[in-house]
């Protein structure tokens, strides 16, 4: 396959690999407990608040580029630390 860096028969199985990795991946207790936190309804209003307070994506600003935000990024990857994840 053009573009590839392996032949067909082998990124079939790459993408098989990755597939198996990112389902393992999601039943991990971080996972879950992401999930927990994310679900929160404080979490949710939390989101809200600061997005009305920062409309416009920091990363495309850094560009040059005017875009609304959508995410709020937690600078510090929290991996379902209640901690890191509220700071």
């Amino acid at each position: 396959m053009s573009g590839l860096s392996h032949c067909a028969a082998h990124e079939a199985e790459r993408q098989a690999k990755l597939k198996a990795r990112r389902a393992r991946a999601q039943t991990s207790a971080a996972a879950v407990l992401a999930r927990v936190l994310y679900g929160d309804p404080k979490w949710k209003a939390a989101r809200l608040t600061f997005l009305r307070q920062h409309p416009l994506c920091a990363d495309c600003g850094e560009l040059g580029v005017i875009e609304a935000a959508t995410d709020v990024d937690h600078i510090t990857p929290h991996k379902g630390d209640r901690k890191l994840f509220w700071d």
